[in-house]
């Protein structure tokens, strides 16, 4: 499965907990992992994951952009109304739609 796939099966801070691991050590519950060239395979004894860690962390980064404007919903309605972002909307719009995207990818 996709780093989607593992959001939705594990949660964000469960995601967000193994990209900050990536650095270092990973020590999770999982009875297989192997990481060659960033790319991810595990297996938590039921589902198989295959996934780019890159993959994971732009979805974390983006759960941690719509946090920042209050959640799901209140980003959605940021977008809706781009006003509110003044001078630098377009950016700011164009980005908070790919992470609106992500976030929704992994419910």
């Amino acid at each position: 499965m996709k780093a989607n796939e593992f959001v939705k099966n594990f949660g964000w801070d469960e995601a967000r907990i193994f990209t900050n691991s990536y650095a270092g050590d990973i020590d999770t519950a999982f009875k297989f992992l192997k990481v060659k060239d960033k790319s991810i395979q595990m297996n938590d004894g039921s589902i198989e994951y295959d996934f780019h860690i890159d993959d994971l962390k732009r979805l974390v980064e983006s759960w941690g952009l719509v946090e920042k404007f209050g959640g799901l919903e209140n980003a959605k309605d940021m977008v809706a109304h781009p006003i509110c972002f003044g001078d630098a909307n377009f950016e700011i719009e164009d980005r908070l739609n790919k992470a609106i995207a992500d976030v929704e990818s992994c419910s």
